[in-house]
């Protein structure tokens, strides 16, 4: 009967720490700083304009984690898909430029060779994280270290991962004649030439003020003036390759050997990668050319 009161007695007790037990949480045993992101184990991190990029921070011990991203880029909630060619209807809401998740989809809307992506972090002991980023002014791979700091008791890591960020094509010529001087098609209707005249063509694409766009190819045509544009016909094209320069200036010249009235058009474009998508834009000079005898 003794026995029997003891055990009543025990049980209540029991049942107390059994859910004190529950309820406290233990400091992390191990701690080990670890992000992953979507460009994998590659050392060239990029993306574009209307696309997206993703951290994760799966480390061990992590008490604390924050995002931060820059204007013009916003924070994803999904599923999201891959394929898409815009993605603003999984922007996430309300729009904000923190975020405490674990994992973060940051999509971007302006282009910019170096886009940071701020990391914070707050641990419960020293850690660090290294992982390889490609130097473009040594043309190398380096290696960059993330590393705590002890600040008022905290171990705090913090960190800028930098994303080269493709803006979209936007294809911009300049014609000019052979003494230099520069066709203001903007503002001329029509420019009158003889046949075997010749005229300078420069695609500038590369050059836009506040676009890193960065287009390998141009090629562009002399077609013949159809008011309806699916029925001109090309009479002259050429392809040209950047060859990887992007300072390099892509310069041709036309030369006009048939008398009629001609447009020009100019195709620029970046070429497909395992990362980016092919961008590319066309623009027609709204000037007319007439060649005649």
């Amino acid at each position: 009967m003794n026995n029997i009161l003891k055990i009543l007695f025990l049980l209540p007790i029991i049942l107390i720490t059994s859910c004190n037990e529950d309820d406290y949480e233990t400091p992390p045993s191990f701690t080990d700083l670890f992000i992953t992101m979507s460009s994998g184990a590659n050392e060239v991190r990029d993306s574009e304009v209307n696309q997206f990029f993703s951290f994760s921070d799966i480390s061990a011990g992590a008490l604390v984690t924050e995002w931060t991203i820059p204007d013009n880029s916003f924070f994803l909630e999904g599923p999201i898909p891959n394929n898409l060619p815009h993605h603003d209807s999984y922007i996430k809401e309300p729009v904000t430029n923190t975020s405490n998740e674990k994992t973060v989809s940051v999509l971007f809307k302006k282009g910019n060779s170096d886009t940071r992506i701020k990391y914070y972090g707050e641990f419960a002991d020293s850690t660090s994280y290294r992982y390889n980023v490609f130097d473009v002014e040594t043309n190398t791979s380096i290696e960059d270290t993330i590393a705590t700091v002890n600040i008022d008791g905290k171990w705090i890591a913090e960190h800028e991962f930098s994303i080269d960020v493709y803006d979209t094509v936007v294809a911009k010529p300049e014609i000019r004649y052979l003494n230099e001087t520069i066709i203001d098609y903007e503002n001329t209707s029509v420019v009158t030439l003889n046949v075997g005249d010749k005229l300078i063509i420069e695609d500038q694409s590369n050059f836009v003020e506040n676009n890193n766009a960065r287009p390998h190819f141009t090629t562009w045509k002399v077609l013949t003036n159809e008011e309806n544009e699916e029925d001109r016909i090309t009479i002259d094209s050429q392809s040209l390759d950047r060859e990887g320069d992007f300072e390099k200036k892509v310069i041709d010249t036309i030369t006009f050997n048939t008398i009629g009235d001609y447009k020009i058009e100019l195709l620029s474009r970046r070429s497909r990668t395992e990362t980016l998508n092919e961008s590319s834009d066309t623009f027609i000079i709204p000037t007319t050319f007439n060649v005649e005898p």
